[in-house]
């Protein structure tokens, strides 16, 4: 888990891009890595809770049998870093971009997840009128924004790792 500052900060959909891009679906960078091409965990997923003071942006695996631990470890830290030096490409910044307005937008197709989203923009973000600018905010976030939010925030000073085994 990584320090991060509030849900309402101006690098929350930053933070909100690079977590797809680390971990959301099995293209992925962390999925495609650990779990596909490594075969070092079963699962993984990354996320950050809403939250009205500083949070975690956390990142949770299941290592595979008869894998080490430490290997499993030393990937994720390898993926991080490939995006501190090298950043993100703008076809893989563009794909993440477009499913994060598709998710917004299908939320905002029903009542329920109307609610939802006023309710959380509100209170998480100060205003429930931020949320018709978040459309936005999602496509102004650039790949540079990426990389320098990864080297402020998913570095090792900043990290609390917990290893649970049976």
């Amino acid at each position: 888990a990584y320090h991060v500052p509030e849900t309402s900060s101006e690098e929350y959909y930053t933070l909100d891009i690079m977590k797809s891009i680390l971990g959301e679906g099995k293209s992925s960078r962390l999925y495609y890595s650990v779990v596909s091409d490594k075969q070092l965990a079963v699962k993984i997923s990354v996320f950050i809770p809403n939250a009205l003071d500083p949070t975690l942006f956390y990142i949770y695996a299941v290592c595979a049998r008869n894998e080490k631990v430490e290997d499993l470890e030393t990937a994720v830290y390898q993926e991080i870093e490939k995006i501190i030096n090298n950043g993100v490409s703008q076809q893989e910044l563009e794909k993440v971009k477009n499913r994060r307005l598709v998710n917004f937008y299908q939320e905002m197709a029903t009542i329920n997840g109307k609610a939802d989203m006023i309710g959380t923009y509100e209170i998480f973000f100060g205003s429930y009128k931020k949320l018709f600018e978040a459309p936005e905010e999602y496509k102004k976030v650039t790949a540079e924004e990426v990389r320098k939010v990864a080297a402020k925030y998913l570095k090792k000073s900043n990290r609390t790792v917990g290893i649970l085994t049976k």
